[in-house]
């Protein structure tokens, strides 16, 4: 079942789609999405909607890192359009901070996870954001304050 839903941000801000679904956690386990951590390396697994993701330790091979977690305060699920724009302010704002480089001058691009209409429903509200590798590879450090 669903959980949330995801863009990629390129560099040129342009969002690719993507949807995927996180499902509890503990490193060198599967974690829900409601439970993912800023900080948390992690391996996302293949596919345009999935139920669970690994997290492991930043030093090990790894998709990304969240750096960034946004609760919603809608009472209703906003629409596509503005969940994009929302997405892509909220979370191009916070790369910096954690990054230490600008996300223009980064060699890494975005990922963020938003709720579904169903996890909505089950009291979802996160806007996760999750920097990944710009050229596909895997990560083998934290981003936080790498400059990368």
């Amino acid at each position: 079942m669903s959980r949330v839903s995801t863009r990629t941000l390129a560099l040129a801000s342009s969002v690719a789609a993507l949807s995927m679904t996180l499902s509890a956690c503990a490193l060198g386990g599967n974690t829900s999405a409601f439970n993912v951590e800023v900080g948390q390396c992690v391996q996302l697994p293949d596919g345009s909607t999935i139920s669970r993701v690994e997290v492991v330790e930043c030093t090990a091979e790894h998709d990304g890192e969240v750096y960034h977690i946004e609760k919603l305060t809608d009472k209703e699920r906003p629409s596509e359009d503005w969940l994009n724009m929302r997405m892509e302010s909220i979370c191009s704002n916070a790369f910096e901070g954690y990054v230490g480089a600008a996300y223009e001058d980064s060699d890494l691009r975005i990922t963020t996870m938003f709720p579904t209409e169903a996890s909505w429903k089950r009291g979802d509200r996160d806007i996760v954001c999750i920097a990944i590798s710009n050229d596909g590879e895997k990560l083998s450090q934290s981003v936080k304050d790498s400059g990368m």
